[in-house]
């Protein structure tokens, strides 16, 4: 196989909601979809653009999520809270609606992990087995990728809390995690929960009535995922 020259464009790889929320809230392209000055046309001169169909499709999904206005492309209410979040506008709604549901902490540990490097690592072929079992194990049978990184999170938790360092990289080494992804994830906690609080949410780690449902009911924790993620 011959390999790439280079590698493409970030523009042309990745996902265009976040860049059209931000294009929007910069007032870069205050026009609506079919207008000069709208984002299609902005984002054309960039020296490598994305494909008009991969613009089509991120207004699309910001339009399904409540993010912006069909015609006009204007922020929605939704949409200007999701700008100012650094997570994938799915999950930012799946944050920002775990307020009303009562499981803000939990929603962000989960949104955190689901967009960042996985907190599992890759066995190798003659520990597969084992990995599985330990990831079954972790899960509680909750069926959810997201459940189970919010138990892995918690387990994590409270082994800061009562040992060292060294008592999680063991937790980990167990049950085939990664150790630098698990504290990046933990570590990036406040950081998403100082964006809630200059969006006038209060902060995820805070007790009180975005909180009030916990993080160990099933139910509520779906309830949030689904909020975001629907219809996928």
């Amino acid at each position: 196989n011959v390999m790439r020259a280079f590698i493409e464009s970030e523009l042309l790889r990745s996902p265009l909601e976040e860049l059209c929320l931000q294009t929007k809230r910069l007032k870069l392209a205050p026009g609506g979809p079919d207008d000069v000055d709208g984002i299609p046309s902005f984002l054309s001169k960039a020296m490598f653009p994305p494909h008009e169909k991969s613009i089509a499709n991120a207004l699309e999904l910001l339009v399904d999520l409540g993010a912006m206005e069909a015609e006009t492309n204007e922020l929605t209410d939704l949409g200007t809270c999701l700008s100012g979040l650094s997570l994938e506008p799915r999950v930012g709604k799946m944050l920002i609606m775990s307020t009303l549901i009562g499981c803000t902490r939990a929603a962000c540990c989960m949104g955190i992990a689901m967009t960042s490097k996985s907190v599992f690592a890759i066995a190798p072929p003659s520990l597969r087995k084992a990995s599985d079992t330990a990831k079954v194990k972790l899960s509680e049978r909750s069926e959810s990728d997201q459940i189970t990184c919010l138990n892995v999170i918690r387990a994590r938790d409270a082994i800061g809390k009562r040992g060292t360092s060294s008592a999680i990289a063991s937790f980990c080494k167990q049950n085939f995690l990664n150790f630098s992804s698990l504290n990046q994830v933990s570590d990036l906690r406040k950081h998403v929960s100082r964006e809630l609080e200059c969006l006038g949410f209060p902060p995820s780690s805070r007790e009180g009535y975005h909180n009030r449902n916990g993080d160990k009911l099933p139910a509520f924790l779906q309830a949030s995922i689904c909020a975001g993620l629907y219809p996928n």
